[in-house]
């Protein structure tokens, strides 16, 4: 029982931190294209001035 106990921990723990570092990441890559987006409108608007 011990041993089916700790391999099920050693599974749900990587599952957890994959899902938290998938997260992290597309939070990361949504606020780069938002800021990309910004940048972009606000140069677009400075070249059209």
């Amino acid at each position: 029982m011990p041993l089916d106990a700790s391999v099920v921990d050693v599974d749900r723990i990587p599952s957890a931190k994959h899902t938290l570092i998938g997260g992290d990441l597309m939070k990361v890559l949504a606020l780069t294209a938002l800021l990309g987006l910004v940048i972009g409108v606000i140069v677009l608007i400075e070249l059209a001035n």
